[in-house]
C-alpha cells in the first residue's frame, strides 16, 4: 500500500513514533523496564507525541496485545494508573533488533 499524506496515514505514522518513544522511555535506567500512565504522558509531550491519557492507554494497550509490554491497571487514592512492564520482546524492539507491527523502526544513527 503506498503511504501518502492523507490523515489516516499521518496518525498510522504518529503512532508508529509514539509506540517506539514509550518502549524506548522504558530502556532508559530512570525507568528500569517500568512505569505508569501518568509518567509516560508528560514524557512523549517532550517529543511531541503526547496525546490524552484516554490516547495513551490505547497505545499501551496495543503495545501489550503485541507483546512488548505487559499492563496492569489499580486505582490508588482515587486515580486509575495503568503500570507497563516491558518485556524481552519489547526491549528487542526498541534496540532495532526485532521488529513489530505498529511500531516505527529505529533509526540507524
Amino acid at each position: 500500500m503506498p503511504k501518502t499524506n492523507e490523515p489516516a496515514d499521518m496518525r498510522r505514522i504518529r503512532d508508529e513514533h509514539q509506540a517506539l518513544e514509550i518502549l524506548r522511555l522504558l530502556l532508559d535506567p530512570v525507568f528500569n523496564g517500568m512505569c505508569n500512565d501518568h509518567i509516560i504522558g508528560p514524557c512523549l509531550d517532550r517529543f511531541a507525541l503526547g496525546g490524552s491519557r484516554e490516547q495513551i492507554r490505547q497505545a499501551l494497550n496495543r503495545l501489550d496485545a503485541l507483546g512488548l509490554m505487559k499492563t496492569n491497571t489499580f486505582e490508588s487514592f482515587g486515580e486509575t494508573y495503568v503500570t507497563v512492564h516491558l518485556t524481552d520482546a519489547g526491549e528487542r524492539v526498541a534496540q532495532g533488533m526485532d521488529v513489530a507491527e505498529g511500531v516505527a523502526r529505529p533509526s540507524r544513527g
